[in-house]
């Protein structure tokens, strides 16, 4: 699978930055959810927790307030800048008051069980919503 090249060279990055005393901060970009609804989800679930496996990231991914509003895309693949205004918010740390509260999880492995328990809600509850019309 494509992703485990992708995880590989995280592999690397991450070791480089660890030697050269860098910082890696990485993040699960959020998807609209035309593009989430296409992903197999117990493949996504497995790139999530191998990601924990070599470094603690955030996680703006799957269904929140944020993904769920159109208006938040330019169309199905693209967020709007204020989104990403946010993303960078929530992970240095400055302002909260403009980010939403569900927007972005820390993950590692400590927080990986909790954290993929509520994504698999989400995708069940989005499941039965797409059944149900």
């Amino acid at each position: 699978r494509q992703w485990k090249e992708n995880l590989e060279a995280l592999q690397e990055i991450r070791e480089l930055c660890t030697a050269k005393g860098i910082r890696l901060l990485v993040a699960v970009t959020p998807q609209s959810p035309q593009l989430t609804n296409l992903v197999v989800t117990e493949d996504y679930m497995r790139f999530l927790e191998d990601l924990t496996k070599i470094t603690s990231y955030w996680n703006f991914s799957g269904y929140n307030s944020v993904t769920l509003e159109r208006r938040n895309y330019y169309e199905f693949s693209h967020y709007r800048p204020h989104v990403g205004e946010w993303m960078a918010l929530r992970m240095l740390g400055g302002s909260q008051e403009k980010v939403p509260a569900d927007f972005g999880a820390w993950v590692s492995q400590e927080t990986w069980p909790k954290h993929s328990q509520e994504m698999r809600w989400q995708f069940e509850q989005m499941d039965r919503q797409l059944w149900e019309r």
